[in-house]
Parts: structure tokens; C-alpha cells; sequence
């Protein structure tokens, strides 16, 4: 009979006031565990940091000492090792092993060690075997830059190595070698931070979640979830789908995909993500999205598939780094034809501007583009971050853009002194109810708001031009259109107060009652509220030239423009009337982003120079655009400019800096005044903090930037 082996108590090994080091042996083969208690202790009031070591076995808790005491005194740390899952258990993600990129890095660190024993002798030989093994990945880089026919930053490196080789040069050759190795070192890990926001915002993967269906409470792998599923989420769990909240309450903890770390309160109808934390309550959430259709796969996706290589500037700095390659050699071979100096010569070929203005475009794009993602902006290419820096003009469609795209009945207008206002608003509403376009329900919304008895309708029947008749009370009612009630024979006399309606900007649908105009409720879709500041910000940033475009009438426009501060207004346009708007713009010299939501700007946003579409926005055209506001607030486009601008100003920065201390090295160098090492060492530390310089986006908000000036002719049409 075989015995149950108990699964060992956490025990303290290690106590400090706010720290803890517990000993948990089970950690080491059980990875469910590890998570388990890693997420356990995140949703722990007072608890700052949680990680577990598990090939020490070990868990370490940080936090408020007080906290951490109390973790300790009261045995909690047990309880979450033997308590059952939560609802959604986190499945440790595995990552590939990749080959061993430090072999390089160890040989030269090996040869530099052995140039200091001597040089002569054995010592010189294994000096030189060590660094020629480690010119092999620059061989290997080199030889397939030669079959692209291309020159690039290897050969320099490789050429420098070989004339130190040659010269018998030990101790410069280890010391080259070793700035060479550990310079690639940081740049990879450079490369990798610069990517590592975009991995996080896919993990934690959920293995598998508990859903409230049919046949009761079940237990399902997240990917056999389903749109619709009841998704029950414990304190502590991570949210697998994006949903809206059915039952429950809680505090979810959404770092990773807004960059807040503090928990915002969650209610029934409340939105919820997945890739974010429920660190305290319990929801029922209906889901919306699952798998690869959530908000957190969509951002890491776009994020892993544009890695910000296609910019102009990043092809910029590429070419010109390879035309520079040329030139060194030129510029070597000539300090080595004057002095006779190969010193000299492998100081110049020392110097390297290739590798800081390759790694630093990408690099810089790359981390705007993800800091960008967590201020609720998604750019969709490197392109786009460098077209939206230059935007000097920028178009909106009105409807559901800048308005809400929600019709609100404000005023009602009776002509017929035997139907008070009231009763006009009653009446409409009858016949509207159950239909299920907007006025319709801005109807019955008003209706309901103003507390009137709408009569049920004996009959109702929708008809085209915009209207619908219906039997009220023994009355035929017809609701709509101008349009619609001409069709059906009703005419009626001009009305002063309709016709100074219009003229302010309202829509009318008009009432008639047996054959005869009654009165009309008049509405609009009002304004979005950030709209208004969203253009004073463009005017006061360079961006001058802002025009409204759409194929509502003219008075509506012209009223959501004197609204919004839009001094430009195309009212009545169809799309190519909208994409005309745009290509105007850019023959008198602008830059332009459209900013749309609806099918009818897919061509407009297709000749714009960098196409902006929000998140509620028909699913076309936000396959469309190349930014995507994921939070359907206007805001997000000044984010997004002084992102780009700020991605702009980087690239710009360490290119100066790469190129002048290029200049400056191989003036040094051709002159003697530098030695290889030197020179080396100069050119890794500009290229180091070039690399350091476009990770600032990833540290912090935005900076404020001052307007880029005006249209490139400065005329505004």
C-alpha cells in the first residue's frame, strides 16, 4: 500500500522588515504552483513584488512590513498552496531555448584574461586562437553581406581585427575583441527590451477558465472559449476574454495594456480586457472577443509584425551607414599610404557609425510604438509613426467622429394649436418605438426622458425615404423625412420656426396626423466633449489647417464646426468628394491624416498620407487605417502626435550624435592622436547611448513639444 507523501509547509528561511524568502520546495517540479502563488500574493493587499525561484525553490514577497509580517505570523502563504486553483489558472508561458549568444562574448573575455599572463609563447598563441574564434560570427556576417553585395559594419570590424592580427598587436587584438563581443551583447539586449512590452501584453497565458453554461458551472480550456460564454473570474485570476461585466464587482489591475498600475472599479455593464488582473471581487463576465480576437493578441500581434523597419528614416539611416563603409576604408588605406602606420589604419577602421544609426531608428520606433500601445494608440507600421510626426493637416468625417453618433432630440415644435408640443413627442414615439435606427430611439429616449405616454400603434409600417406610418388612437401618423411625407401626399405650408430650426443646425423629423404637418422634433448628434480641446491643441502645434468633411447637410456642419473650432467645412459630400478634400490639401504641400469611422471614408483614408480610425469605427475601415485610437477618445490623436514627434526628435538626436562622434573618431585616428581601443571604446559608447536614447519612450508619458511649423508653403486652402 502505498503511503500519500504530504506536500511540505512554506517555511521562512530569510525575514527582513517588508521581505520575505520562504522556502517551498513543491515550486521546483510543479510550474501551476509557482503561478499559483505568484498571483496569489500580487492580489494581496500590501504586497508590492511576489516572484518564485524555483530551481532554488524558493518564494520571495516584498511589500509593506506590516503586510509581510502578518503573511508570515498567520501561515497564509500555506493556505495559497493547498487552496484549490483559481477560476482562470495561469499557465507559465515556455520560451524556446535559443543557441548560446555568450560563447563569442567568452572567448574574447578569455583571450583579454590571457594577454595579461604575457605575450609571448604559449600565452600569444592562445591570445591569438581565442579572438580568431571570435572573428568568426563577423566572418560569417561578412560573407553574407558580400553575396547581397553590400558593405556594411562587419567588414570594417573584421578588416580592424586582422591588421592587429597581422601586427602582432596581442593585447590590442584581446581588448578589441572583447568591446566588439560585449558591445553585441548589449545591443542585442537592447533590441529585446526594446520588445519586451509587446511579449508581456500577450502573457500571462490562461490555461484554462470556469464557465457558467448550459449544464451548469464547467471547467474549459480558454481556447474552447466562446463569444457569449459566462466567464467566472476569482480575486486574483487573470481576465481570458474581453467582455462586459453580466455580475459581480471587483478592482482589475490593467498595467499592461494602459500602463496604470492602479486598479479601476468594475460593475455590471463595465468593460473588461483580457491580459488584465482581478485583484480583488468576483465578476461574471459575458465575453465579447476571445483568443486571437482580444484587444491584448491584436496590440502584440501588430506589435511583433511591424517592427518599425519600414520607416523612411530607418531606410535612411541604412543607407547611408553602407555608403559611409567606403569612405573608411578609403580614408584607412590613405593613413596607412602616408605614415606607414598600420596602427593608424586599424584605428580608422575602428571607427563605427554603422551599427548606432542601424539600431537606433528601429529601436526608437519600436519603443514608440509600444509605449503608444499603452496610451491606448495602436500604430500599425513604423511608416505610420513617422507620417502622423509631419501631419500639418488633418480632415474628420462628423458623424460618429467628432460627434458622438448619437442623435438627441433637444427641441418640439407644434404648427397645430389642437397638438401641444407633448403630444406631437407622444405621438412620434409610437409610431417609432421598436424601430431600431438612431433617431428612432433618440425619440423614444426623449419620450421616456420627459415621462409622455406613447399609445401603443394598432398598426406600423416602416416605409423607404426615411419615415414610418402608423395607426395611433384611430389616427394615421406619419413620422420622417420632409422627403417622406411629400411622397405620401402631405404638403403644408413654410414654417418660420422649423425654417430657423434648420438654419441652426438641427435635423427635423416631422409629424403628421391625418394628412396633416402637426410638428416636428427637432435633433442633433452632438459634439464629442474632448473635440473642442483636441482642435485648440492641433492649431496651437502646427497642425493649422483642420477641415470637417461629410455628407450630412450643410447647417449641421457648419454647426458641429463652430462648435469644435474647425474653420474649414465640405458639407454633402459623397467618398470621392471626401478623398478630393484630401489630395487639395496635398497639392497645396501638406501632410495629411484623415480621421474617419464609417465605410464612406475608406477612399479619403486610403489617399491620405496616414489614415486615424476609432475603435467603434466599421470593422473596414479599421483594417484600414494605420493608427487605430483604441479608446474611441479624440485625445488619443495628440498622444499619438507627440509620440511621433517625440520618436522624430529621437532619431534626429542620435544621429547627430552617432555621426559627429564618428567625425570626431576618425579625425582622431587618421591623426595618431587615437589607438584602436580607444577608438573602439568611443564608438561602442556612442552607439550604447544612441541605443539608450530611443528606449525613453518606454520610461514615461509623452513630453509636451512645441508646434513643428507651419504647411511646407505654408497655405492653407
Amino acid at each position: 500500500m502505498r503511503m500519500a507523501v504530504a506536500t511540505p509547509l512554506p517555511r521562512p528561511v530569510h525575514i527582513l522588515p517588508g521581505r520575505v524568502r520562504l522556502r517551498v520546495p513543491a515550486v521546483r517540479h510543479d510550474a501551476a504552483l509557482a503561478a499559483r502563488l505568484v498571483a496569489r500574493a500580487r492580489a494581496t493587499p500590501g504586497v508590492h513584488a511576489a516572484r518564485v525561484n524555483r530551481a532554488a525553490g524558493a518564494l520571495v514577497l516584498a511589500g509593506e512590513p506590516a503586510a509581510i509580517a502578518a503573511l508570515v505570523r498567520d501561515g497564509t502563504v500555506a493556505h495559497w498552496a493547498h487552496a484549490a486553483p483559481p477560476a482562470a489558472e495561469v499557465v507559465p508561458q515556455r520560451t524556446p531555448r535559443e543557441p548560446s549568444r555568450l560563447a563569442p562574448l567568452a572567448l574574447a573575455a578569455t583571450a583579454f584574461a590571457l594577454s595579461y599572463l604575457g605575450v609571448g609563447g604559449i600565452a600569444a598563441t592562445l591570445v591569438v586562437g581565442c579572438a580568431a574564434a571570435g572573428l568568426l560570427p563577423h566572418l560569417r556576417a561578412s560573407i553574407a553581406l558580400l553575396r547581397a553585395r553590400r558593405l556594411g559594419a562587419p567588414h570594417l570590424e573584421l578588416a580592424a581585427l586582422l591588421v592587429m592580427l597581422l601586427r602582432r598587436d596581442v593585447r590590442g587584438l584581446a581588448a578589441t575583441s572583447l568591446l566588439s563581443a560585449l558591445a553585441d551583447q548589449i545591443r542585442e539586449r537592447t533590441a529585446r527590451r526594446s520588445r519586451a512590452v509587446a511579449v508581456q501584453l500577450e502573457a500571462p497565458r490562461v490555461g484554462a477558465a470556469v464557465v457558467r453554461r448550459a449544464g451548469g458551472e464547467q471547467r474549459v480550456p480558454a481556447a474552447r472559449l466562446r463569444v457569449g460564454d459566462r466567464v467566472l473570474v476569482a480575486g486574483g485570476a487573470w481576465i481570458p476574454v474581453d467582455g462586459v461585466v453580466a455580475r459581480g464587482e471587483g478592482r482589475v489591475e490593467q498595467q499592461l495594456l494602459t500602463g496604470e498600475r492602479r486598479p479601476v472599479l468594475r460593475r455590471a455593464g463595465d468593460p473588461v480586457f483580457a491580459g488584465t488582473r482581478l485583484v480583488a471581487g468576483a465578476l461574471e463576465i459575458r465575453a465579447t472577443a476571445v483568443g486571437e480576437r482580444t484587444r491584448a493578441a491584436r496590440i502584440a500581434r501588430a506589435l511583433r509584425g511591424t517592427p518599425g523597419h519600414d520607416a523612411r528614416s530607418t531606410d535612411y539611416a541604412a543607407a547611408l551607414a553602407e555608403r559611409l563603409v567606403g569612405p573608411v576604408f578609403g580614408l584607412a588605406a590613405m593613413s596607412y599610404v602616408l605614415t606607414r602606420d598600420s596602427q593608424r589604419a586599424a584605428a580608422v577602421l575602428n571607427v563605427d557609425p554603422l551599427t548606432g544609426l542601424e539600431l537606433s531608428a528601429p529601436t526608437a520606433i519600436l519603443a514608440t510604438m509600444t509605449r503608444a500601445a499603452h496610451c491606448g494608440v495602436l500604430f500599425k507600421s513604423g511608416r505610420a509613426v513617422e507620417q502622423l510626426a509631419g501631419v500639418n493637416a488633418m480632415v474628420f468625417d462628423k458623424t460618429g467622429t467628432l460627434t458622438l453618433g448619437t442623435p438627441v432630440v433637444e427641441q418640439v415644435v407644434s404648427v397645430d394649436a389642437r397638438f401641444a408640443p407633448a403630444t406631437v413627442a407622444a405621438l412620434a414615439a409610437a409610431a417609432e418605438a421598436g424601430l431600431r435606427h438612431r433617431v428612432a430611439r433618440a425619440i423614444v429616449r426623449y419620450a421616456r426622458q420627459q415621462r409622455l405616454a406613447a399609445p401603443a400603434p394598432a398598426m406600423r409600417q416602416p416605409a423607404g425615404l426615411g419615415g414610418v406610418v402608423a395607426m395611433v388612437d384611430g389616427h394615421t401618423v406619419h413620422v420622417g423625412t420632409w422627403e417622406f411625407l411629400h411622397a405620401a401626399g402631405i404638403a403644408a405650408a413654410a414654417q418660420p420656426e422649423l425654417g430657423r430650426l434648420r438654419h441652426a443646425g438641427y435635423a427635423l423629423s416631422y409629424v403628421a396626423v391625418d394628412g396633416a404637418l402637426v410638428g416636428a422634433l427637432a435633433y442633433r448628434d452632438p459634439p464629442r466633449p474632448e473635440a473642442a480641446r483636441l482642435a485648440h491643441w492641433l492649431r496651437a502645434h502646427g497642425v493649422a489647417a483642420l477641415h470637417l468633411a461629410t455628407g450630412d447637410d450643410e447647417a449641421a456642419a457648419l454647426a458641429v464646426a463652430r462648435a469644435v473650432g474647425i474653420p474649414h467645412v465640405h458639407a454633402r459630400l459623397l467618398a470621392d468628394d471626401k478623398a478630393a478634400v484630401v489630395r487639395r490639401l496635398q497639392r497645396h504641400g501638406h501632410v495629411v491624416a484623415f480621421v474617419g469611422d464609417d465605410l464612406d471614408d475608406r477612399l479619403a483614408m486610403q489617399t491620405a498620407d496616414v489614415a486615424v480610425a476609432l475603435r467603434h469605427g466599421a470593422v473596414a475601415t479599421r483594417a484600414l487605417a494605420e493608427v487605430e485610437l483604441l479608446h474611441s477618445h479624440l485625445l488619443g490623436i495628440r498622444h499619438a502626435i507627440e509620440l511621433a514627434r517625440g520618436a522624430r526628435d529621437i532619431i534626429r538626436q542620435n544621429m547627430a550624435l552617432v555621426s559627429g562622434t564618428a567625425v570626431a573618431s576618425l579625425l582622431l585616428a587618421a591623426s595618431g592622436a587615437l589607438g584602436p581601443v580607444g577608438v573602439r571604446v568611443v564608438a561602442d559608447a556612442s552607439t550604447l547611448g544612441a541605443a539608450a536614447n530611443s528606449l525613453r519612450p518606454l520610461l514615461g508619458p509623452p513630453r509636451r513639444h512645441r508646434a513643428s511649423g507651419p504647411a511646407r508653403n505654408g497655405r492653407t486652402p
